[in-house]
């Protein structure tokens, strides 16, 4: 088998996706993979608000994690 990568615009991704179903499904494997790198976990607003409350020292929390056996 060959494999190709294909970036497909939204507005056809739907029309691209139908005309590959037409191909024998024991020929082909469809791997659809969505790219959300582009979306932020957090606001600007919010990562700014995140760093201003993580410079004041009174607002750590130490915290400690124990592992044993069942």
């Amino acid at each position: 088998m060959k494999t190709i990568i294909v970036d497909i615009d939204e507005s056809i991704y739907k029309n691209f996706l139908s005309l590959v179903e037409t191909l024998p499904k024991e020929k082909i494997k469809i791997f659809d993979k969505i790219d959300d790198s582009h979306i932020p976990y957090v606001s600007d607003e919010e990562q700014n608000e995140i760093e201003e409350i993580l410079k004041n020292p009174d607002t750590k929390i130490i915290s400690k994690s124990k592992t044993f056996d069942l």
